[in-house]
């Protein structure tokens, strides 16, 4: 569903002034149509339909501004799901105008003399089209993360993805700040050369990001690894801010259900480091603990052993961020008192004392290795879950 909040992810609306703030972003757009003369003698001709966008200059009413208010309340009765006005006649619009949107969940927002409306009708198109295309490939790649552990089932899904794919091959996700538009498709597909006897690829919507299905002929050899690497450090630069993560590369299409799983964990992982592209096998102890974070026992665990230092006394509040910190950057620096000081510009005499602190409130001791153990999964796992 392409909707008001995917409008202003457009690029040619990223100068945009959005009058209501996000009021009116979950409400769906299905059509665009262009207000300007049908609006005679003070009424809207009824040519509009629930969830159109509606861009206007307001051509018809450059004489009467007055009638801007009645305008708009029309278009919101109608059920209208956004207006855009472009800057020609107005440059604002009155303050309770824009309450009155507001309150109706309604989205108001003017944009440059310089950008037409058939600009931005074409690129609205081009996204309700890819939503009623990229829908099936969206729904398959859905069902292959939800039933991949069955090698015969992500087989078939695989194939309905595309009929042609090679046995071999790999999956690589990404996430932006935003859900990825038409258009954030066709820019990920430029990274990747046209196809060759050797290479069959797909790139799909995937949980508000993309997923490509990356497969090679038998012909392609040891080689895959390189260009997978390649190519995914590629999207990494191209989408500057976004999170990339490639699973393992699989010998049979069986396994291409776990590798999306596995690109989407690493991808969830690029997300928290600030790295990318991150590579599942490369994971280490993190190829188990972000699966957890999908588990209510990851939280429970995290509860079980910190639950005493994040949820102390209020007096101790900043104490008990002092403390987690320094716990922190005592499993970082792999138990070392000296480069915890180092990292957290201390002395060490500081560091041994809050890490005894620590210790007495978790009811651990530093020098066991179960306990450390348990700070260390801990820690990590706190990370994660806070990041998300």
């Amino acid at each position: 569903m392409f909707t008001v909040a995917d409008l202003f992810q457009l690029s040619i609306l990223e100068s945009a002034d959005i009058l209501t703030g996000e009021s009116g972003f979950d409400r769906p757009i299905r059509n665009v149509g262009l207000l300007d003369y049908e609006y005679i003698s003070g009424e809207i001709y009824e040519g509009f339909l629930p969830d159109d966008l509606v861009l206007s200059s307001l051509l018809s009413i450059r004489e009467r501004p007055d009638l801007v208010v009645d305008a708009v309340r029309a278009l919101v009765d109608m059920g209208v799901s956004c207006a855009g006005i472009r800057k020609i006649y107005l440059e604002q619009l009155p303050e309770d105008l824009i309450r009155y949107a507001v309150e109706r969940n309604f989205s108001l927002f003017l944009f440059e003399e310089e950008i037409s409306f058939s600009d931005i009708i074409i690129k609205v198109f081009d996204n309700l089209k890819y939503e009623d295309q990229g829908r099936r490939e969206e729904e398959l790649a859905e069902k292959l993360a939800e039933r991949g552990g069955s090698p015969e089932e992500a087989r078939t899904l695989a194939l309905e993805l595309r009929p042609d794919l090679y046995e071999t091959g790999a999956v690589i996700c990404l996430q932006g700040s935003h859900r990825f538009l038409r258009e954030d498709i066709d820019r990920i597909q430029g990274f990747f050369p046209k196809e060759e006897e050797e290479v069959r690829w797909l790139v799909s919507r995937f949980r508000l990001g993309a997923a490509v299905f990356l497969t090679f002929s038998g012909r392609h050899g040891k080689g895959c690894g390189d260009v997978i690497r390649r190519l995914a450090e590629q999207c990494a630069l191209g989408l500057p801010g976004a999170s990339v993560g490639v699973g393992g590369l699989s010998k049979d299409l069986g396994g291409l259900g776990m590798g999306l799983l596995e690109a989407e964990y690493a991808c969830r992982f690029s997300g928290v480091t600030g790295k990318g592209p991150v590579f599942f096998e490369e994971m280490g102890p993190y190829r188990l603990m972000m699966p957890l974070l999908d588990s209510p026992w990851a939280s429970r665990y995290c509860e079980a052993v910190l639950g005493p230092l994040l949820h102390g006394l209020q007096c101790d509040q900043k104490r008990n961020e002092i403390l987690l910190e320094t716990l922190a950057a005592y499993v970082a620096c792999s138990g070392s008192i000296k480069k915890t000081a180092e990292s957290l510009e201390q002395h060490e005499n500081t560091v041994r004392y809050r890490m005894r602190q620590i210790c007495h409130i978790l009811g651990l001791k530093m020098n066991e290795e179960t306990d450390w153990l348990q700070m260390c999964v801990s820690v990590h796992l706190y990370k994660m879950l806070t990041f998300q």
